[in-house]
């Protein structure tokens, strides 16, 4: 699997689009990851979750949230629906719920851009599947986060090659102890917790911090030089 940490080569500061773009285009959506290529992002990120089709068989969507209601037309919970119900919903856009192919597809077709991604897994069961569907995009830069650090040492058991990032809401003592106990050195971090301080700790320990979510340039600027590897956004149109 190609290594992210590798975009850092060519960029020393990496402009990721946040669900695509999701500023710009609704959320999550092929639409969205498309504008973000098109904007010359670095990477692309988005959720991933897993829902059942009516013989049981596990398929990998991509959405953020619990319940299907605030980005689609439909309702209800993920765990209560099944998959071929989720794909005759439509988006705030008109298009269908994603699958993670199709949004790996989109992403690989544009190979001469080398744009990574950052997959987040959402909930229990979700490493598993993913790590197969990966085998087929090794040239693919990826990065895997998770706010569900057990799932993501269940992700590292099974595809040990892929670049892991644990994803923190708010500051804690044992941030550098558990982004340290993954091999790479990817953390993803968010706005609100990623002080001049902080930012320069966690780079003294040689760690790459990702920051989410940036919409302005002088924040952007201002954890650069504090530290960050790069940003998460909504508005890549506001980057160079």
């Amino acid at each position: 699997m190609a290594d992210f940490s590798s975009l850092l080569e060519t960029k020393d500061f990496l402009v990721i689009g946040h669900r695509g773009a999701a500023g710009l285009q609704a959320e999550n959506t092929l639409s969205s990851f498309q504008k973000a290529i098109d904007l010359d992002c670095q990477a692309v990120e988005f959720d991933v979750q897993v829902a059942q089709d009516k013989k049981g068989e596990p398929h990998l969507l991509i959405l953020h949230d619990e319940k299907v209601d605030r980005t689609t037309d439909g309702q209800g919970s993920i765990k209560d629906l099944r998959f071929e119900e989720i794909r005759d919903f439509k988006c705030t856009n008109g298009e269908k719920v994603p699958t993670l192919d199709e949004a790996l597809e989109l992403i690989s077709a544009n190979a001469q851009k080398r744009i990574g991604v950052n997959i987040e897994l959402k909930g229990v069961g979700t490493a598993h599947p993913v790590s197969l569907k990966l085998q087929k995009f090794r040239d693919m830069p990826i990065l895997v986060s998770s706010f569900n650090h057990t799932e993501l040492t269940a992700f590292q058991s099974l595809a040990p090659e892929v670049e892991l990032a644990p994803l923190f809401s708010r500051w804690s003592k044992g941030i550098i102890e558990r982004t340290r106990s993954f091999p790479s050195a990817f953390c993803n971090i968010s706005k609100s917790m990623a002080s001049e301080k902080r930012m320069r700790e966690l780079s003294s320990h040689q760690i790459m911090p990702l920051v989410y979510t940036v919409n302005d340039t002088d924040t952007a600027n201002q954890l650069k030089r504090n530290g960050s590897s790069g940003i998460f956004t909504d508005r890549p149109d506001l980057f160079d």
